[in-house]
C-alpha cells in the first residue's frame, strides 16, 4: 500500500514540514559544533521521551482559558494555533521572500489542519489504534525520516549514523560538546550549553509527537483501506471484460440538445409533481446566503492630486539644485521624509533595461526623475560609481554534450571550432548545433555574468581571454564548449531610489468607512439592499449558499455572523481583503432537512426538459427505424439523405464515444445486445437516442483473465483503499461537533 504521506494528506504533509522546521535549526548547530563521537551507555530514545526533564505539557499546552476552538470536547489552545500559523508564515517567507503573505488564508489552513489532527486522534483512540514504543524505536533509531538524516550527511550524501545516534540517544552530551567548542574559541561564548540541551530535547519531543501522530494516521488509513478493499470476483471479471472488449461500429445519433427550448416548456405543476415524488433526494445541511455591498478602498481624486503635488514639488526642487553640495542636501532631505531603497554596487550591464536607460552615464550625486514606471513614479539618486572591482563577461558558446561518448563529442566540438575559424556565422551554428537549450536559440549568448556563476573551466575561458577571442573547445561536466568572448565590463553603480505611488489617505479611508456605516444604518432601518445599491451607484452582490465550515468572502467572521443571525440581519462594516469594506445582510437561511422547492426548481426544470427532449427525438429515431428495420445502416441514407452516419473503431464499454460525448448507457447496451450488420432498435442514452450497427466485436479473452485477474484485483483494491479514507474522514468531520471561536481573536 502507498504510504499515508504519499497519499497527499495535507495534514500529515504539514506535520512533516513542522517536524522539519523544528529540527533543522538545532540539529544543524549540533552538527557544526562537534564530530559527535558516540560513547557507551546509549540512552533509549523512548525512555527519554517518557522520563526526560522537559514535560510534554510544558511544550504543547497553552493557557486553557485562551481556546480558539473545540472539537468533540477537545480544546484547541490559541497559543498552539498561533505558533503553527507563525511557522507557516515563516516557511512561506523563506521560500518566497518578496511574495505577499495572506495571513487569513494561512490561518484557515492551520485551522483545517488542527481540526483534522484532533479528529484523526479521536477516531484512532476509538478504534484502538496506537503506535507502540517499539515501533517508535524502529523509526527513530533504525529508519529515521529523511529530514532528520539530512543534517547528518556529508558532502557526498553519506549518512553518518554514529553522529545521528549521539544526538538522538544522548542529547546531554551536546552540552559538553558546546562547552568544549567554546573553550577552543569555535563557538560564541554567550551560548548557554544547558539551555541548548533543553532546546534540543524539546525539539526531539516535538519531532517524536509529529512522527507518532503520522504513524497513527497511516495505520488508521491502512485499517480503513483493508475494510473497503475487498473486491467481488464477479465485479473484477466484469471490469476485465469491459476493459478488454472492443467493437467496430457505425451509428446515428438523435441528439436531444438539438431540440429548441421552446418545444420543451415545463409548467410549475410539473415541477411540483416531480419535487413531491423525489423530495427525499434533495437533502440539505444548514446553509446561508448573504447579500452585500462592497466599498472599495481606493485612492480618491484628492489622494492622486496630493501625490502629483509631491512629485511636482520635488521636480521643481531638482531644477534649483546645481552644485554637488546642493544635490547632497536635497538627497538628505528626501531620505528623511520619504522611504528610500538603497541599491548597493551593481554591474551597469546587469541593471534592468528600464532603469539602465535613465541612470547610465550619470555622475555621483546626480538626481534623475521623475521617471514613470509601471508600478509608480521614481526619482534616482546616484550614490557612487566604480570600475575594476567586479568584472562581468558576455560570451556566446556552443555546447556539444558527451552523452557517454567523450571522444565523439570532442571531435564534433573541434569541427565546430574549425568552421568558426573559417568564417562560419557563430549565431547560426549555435542555433543548429548547440545542445544548450537555454541559449541555443539566442545564438548561444549569455550576457554579462559575474565570476562564480558558471562552472570553473567555462568561467576561466570567459574571463581569462580578451574580447573577440574564439576559445578552442573547453571541457566541463556538461560536455565541450566552443566559446567566443563578446564583451567585458567592470563598471558598477550604487544608487538610491524614491518611489511615489498614490496611497490612500486616512481621510479617504474614513470617508469610505463612514459611507459603509451609513449604508448599514439605512439597511437596518428597512431600506431594500438592491434599491440602496442603485442610490449609491454600487452593486448588491449575493453569495451562493454556504455551510458553517466555509469562510464566505474568505472571512470566518462573516460566516460566523451569518450563522448567528436571522434573515435581514445586517453586519457591521468589515474590511475584507480583495473586497474593501463590506456590509452584508443575511438574505436566506436554510436549516437541516429537505431543500425547499424554490431552491431546486432550476435543477428540476433542467431534468424535466432533458426527459422531454429525449421523448421528442425518440419519435424521430423510431420513425427512421420503422423504415430500415432489418437492413444495414446505409439504408438510412435512402430513407433520409440528411442523416449522418458515424464510424467508430475500437469502441470500449466505458461510455466514451469518439465523435460524440460520453454516454455510459449507450456503450453498455451496444456490448450487451450487439446488432451485427443490421441496425439496432433505437437505444435510449442519457441525452440522446441512437441507432447502431456493430460490424465486429472482439470480446475479452477469458482464458487470460485467470493470469491477469490478480493484477486487476490489486489495482481496483488499491483504488478503493485510497478513496475509502477520504470518504470516511469527510463523514467523520460532517458528524463532528466543532466549535469555532476564531472571531474572538481575529476580525477577518
Amino acid at each position: 500500500m502507498d504510504s499515508f504521506f504519499a497519499a497527499n494528506n495535507k495534514f500529515h504533509q504539514y506535520l512533516n514540514r513542522q517536524g522539519e522546521a523544528e529540527a533543522m535549526g538545532v540539529l544543524t548547530r549540533m552538527r557544526e559544533v562537534s564530530p559527535f563521537i558516540i560513547g557507551a551507555g546509549v540512552i533509549i530514545f523512548i525512555g527519554f521521551m517518557a522520563f526526560g526533564d522537559v514535560p510534554w505539557t510544558q511544550i504543547t499546552s497553552g493557557n486553557n482559558q485562551n481556546v480558539i476552538g473545540i472539537v468533540n470536547g477537545t480544546e484547541i489552545p490559541y497559543d498552539e494555533f498561533l505558533k503553527r500559523v507563525q511557522q507557516m508564515v515563516d516557511q512561506q517567507r523563506q521560500g518566497k521572500p518578496d511574495a505577499e503573505v495572506d495571513d487569513a488564508q494561512i490561518r484557515q489552513q492551520v485551522w483545517d489542519q488542527m481540526v483534522q489532527e484532533l479528529l484523526i486522534k479521536q477516531e484512532a483512540e476509538r478504534a484502538g489504534i496506537a503506535v507502540s514504543d517499539e515501533e517508535m524505536i524502529d523509526i527513530m533509531i533504525d529508519n529515521p525520516p529523511d529530514y532528520l538524516t539530512q543534517s547528518f550527511k556529508d558532502s557526498t550524501g553519506a549518512f553518518d549514523r554514529k553522529r545521528y545516534l549521539q544526538v538522538i540517544t544522548k542529547p546531554e552530551s551536546i552540552g559538553e560538546e558546546i562547552a568544549k567548542a567554546q573553550q577552543q574559541g569555535r563557538l560564541d561564548p554567550s551560548i548557554n550549553p544547558d539551555s541548548e540541551v533543553v532546546k534540543l530535547k524539546s525539539q526531539l519531543l516535538l519531532i517524536e509527537k509529529g512522527i507518532r501522530e503520522s504513524k497513527v494516521a497511516e495505520n488508521l488509513q491502512l485499517a480503513l483501506g483493508l475494510s473497503n478493499s475487498v473486491m467481488s470476483p464477479t465485479f473484477v471479471k466484469q471490469k476485465y471484460i469491459s476493459e478488454n472488449s472492443v467493437a467496430d461500429m457505425r451509428y446515428i445519433v438523435f441528439d436531444g440538445n438539438s431540440v429548441p427550448d421552446k418545444d420543451v416548456a415545463v409548467t410549475p405543476q410539473e415541477v411540483e409533481a416531480y419535487y413531491a415524488k423525489n423530495k427525499q433526494y434533495y437533502k440539505q445541511k444548514p446553509v446561508r446566503k448573504l447579500k452585500y455591498l462592497a466599498f472599495n478602498i481606493v485612492p480618491s481624486k484628492e489622494d492622486s492630486a496630493n501625490t502629483r503635488k509631491k512629485i511636482n514639488t520635488l521636480s521643481t526642487s531638482m531644477q534649483k539644485v546645481v552644485t554637488p553640495e546642493q544635490k547632497d542636501s536635497l538627497y538628505t532631505y528626501l531620505s528623511s521624509v520619504f522611504p528610500v531603497n538603497k541599491v548597493s554596487f551593481t554591474g551597469i550591464q546587469s541593471l534592468d533595461p528600464v532603469r539602465k536607460a535613465f541612470i547610465l552615464g550619470r555622475a555621483p550625486k546626480d538626481i534623475v526623475g521623475p521617471v514613470n514606471l509601471s508600478d509608480g513614479t521614481y526619482f534616482f539618486y546616484i550614490d557612487s560609481t566604480r570600475t575594476g572591482v567586479n568584472e562581468l563577461a558576455s560570451v556566446a558558446h556552443i555546447l556539444i554534450r558527451t552523452n557517454n561518448n567523450k571522444d565523439s563529442a570532442k571531435t564534433i566540438a573541434n569541427d565546430v571550432y574549425k568552421k568558426l575559424k573559417g568564417g562560419a556565422d557563430f549565431a547560426e551554428l549555435a542555433r543548429t548545433m548547440s545542445q544548450d537549450p537555454g541559449s541555443a536559440q539566442k545564438g548561444g549568448v549569455y550576457e554579462f555574468f559575474p565570476k562564480g556563476r558558471m562552472v570553473k573551466p567555462f568561467e576561466e575561458a570567459s574571463f581569462n581571454n580578451p574580447i573577440g577571442t574564439l576559445v578552442p573547445p573547453v571541457e566541463t561536466e556538461y560536455g565541450y564548449h566552443v566559446i567566443k568572448v563578446l564583451d567585458k565590463s567592470s563598471d558598477e553603480i550604487a544608487y538610491s531610489e524614491f518611489k511615489f505611488t498614490t496611497s490612500i489617505s486616512t481621510a479617504t479611508k474614513n470617508k469610505i468607512r463612514l459611507e459603509a456605516k451609513n449604508a448599514k444604518q439605512l439597511l437596518e432601518n428597512g431600506q431594500n439592499i438592491d434599491s440602496l445599491a442603485k442610490t449609491l451607484k454600487r452593486v448588491a452582490s449575493e453569495t451562493p449558499f454556504f455551510e458553517r465550515s466555509t469562510p464566505v468572502l474568505s472571512s470566518v467572521a462573516l460566516t460566523d455572523f451569518a450563522f448567528s443571525n436571522d434573515v435581514n440581519a445586517v453586519s457591521e462594516p468589515r474590511e475584507l481583503k480583495g473586497f474593501g469594506v463590506v456590509v452584508a445582510q443575511v438574505s436566506q437561511v436554510r436549516t437541516r432537512g429537505v431543500k425547499p422547492i424554490e431552491d431546486v426548481t432550476e435543477e428540476i426544470t433542467a431534468e424535466l426538459k432533458r426527459v422531454k427532449r429525449l421523448d421528442i427525438v425518440k419519435k424521430r429515431a423510431e420513425a427512421l427505424y420503422a423504415k430500415i428495420k432489418g437492413q444495414p445502416i446505409d439504408a438510412a441514407l435512402n430513407a433520409d439523405p440528411s442523416i449522418e452516419i458515424r464510424n467508430v473503431a475500437q469502441l470500449k464499454d466505458n461510455g466514451n464515444i469518439p465523435g460524440y460525448a460520453s454516454d455510459v448507457s449507450f456503450t453498455a447496451q451496444v456490448f450487451a445486445k450487439p446488432s451485427f450488420n443490421k441496425v439496432s432498435e433505437p437505444i435510449r442514452g442519457q441525452s440522446a437516442y441512437f441507432i447502431a450497427q456493430v460490424n465486429s466485436l472482439q470480446k475479452a479473452d477469458e482464458a487470460k483473465f485467470a493470469t491477469e485477474s490478480k493484477a486487476l484485483y490489486d489495482q481496483l483494491s488499491n483504488q478503493a483503499k485510497g478513496s475509502a479514507y477520504y470518504r470516511w474522514f469527510a463523514k467523520v468531520k460532517e458528524n463532528a461537533e466543532i466549535e469555532d471561536f476564531r472571531t474572538k481573536f481575529y476580525n477577518d
